[in-house]
């Protein structure tokens, strides 16, 4: 009886003290992504900075902003994967996307991405590369290398609302896989031409391989929209810090 007493009180005493001394189990928390994102739209970073031309000086003061207040440039493609829960981010999300692919893109906008350590989303008009306003293989294949990426913005920038199916569907195509061939890398991100949207858009872009695409509509990327229908947030030539900064502060309300 005595023994079986003893091992009674052992018992209880280990349950006791294991109670008070072990650690409590760590809660776990799922990575929530953020719902709402901001997706910058810039066209050109030159002087003197009016309409679509954004100066170098207020480009390199919306950098700095955006780091010194919590924000962390991702690329389109980012955001994709980051909305599907594989990629995370410290700090809450931005995307810093440029349409056209001028050469300033290069000369002026990349060497401030590269300060600030920001990748950016920049679409491309293949038939433009040839140009001498607009950036060549080398320059893109060198910002690619450093972390830039590139998407398609159609073969002649032609706009949605005023060209034909098989048109529009040869261009999507014919941009993708001249990008890929010559960037070396899949392109699964796309911009439409002046903003045109038809019925169809969405469709035409998904069956040329594409997963995900901005418009010109002015308001913070929401998780909930069609990922091949996504919105912008406008940044224009003239553009004061302080309304930069307001745009960037909550989601706009349409």
């Amino acid at each position: 009886m005595l023994v079986l007493f003893a091992v009674l009180v052992t018992v209880l005493y280990s349950g006791a003290y294991l109670r008070m001394h072990s650690r409590p189990a760590a809660p776990i928390h799922a990575y929530m992504p953020q719902a709402k994102v901001p997706i910058l739209m810039y066209h050109s970073i030159a002087e003197p900075g009016k309409d679509l031309s954004v100066s170098t000086k207020d480009f390199e003061e919306q950098l700095k902003w955006l780091a010194e207040n919590g924000f962390t440039p991702i690329t389109l493609g980012q955001l994709e994967r980051y909305w599907d829960g594989s990629y995370e981010v410290d700090g809450k999300p931005v995307v810093i996307t440029f349409d056209d692919g001028y050469l300033d893109n290069y000369t002026d906008a990349y060497p401030v991405l590269l300060k600030y350590h920001d990748p950016a989303t920049i679409f491309i008009i293949t038939d433009s590369i040839k140009r001498k306003n607009h950036m060549s293989w080398d320059q893109m294949k060198e910002m690619h290398a450093h972390g830039i990426e590139f998407g398609s913005h159609m073969v002649y920038h032609s706009n949605f609302l005023h060209t034909a199916l098989d048109q529009i569907s040869w261009e999507l195509t014919a941009s993708k896989r001249a990008l890929e061939k010559g960037l070396g890398s899949p392109v699964t991100t796309f911009c439409y031409p002046g903003g045109g949207l038809i019925p169809e858009a969405s469709r035409l872009v998904h069956d040329a391989g594409y997963t995900i695409a901005v418009t010109t509509q002015d308001e913070w990327a929401d998780q909930s929209q069609d990922r091949l229908l996504l919105s912008r947030v406008r940044v224009v030539g003239g553009m004061k810090l302080d309304e930069f900064a307001r745009r960037l502060q909550a989601p706009l309300q349409q």
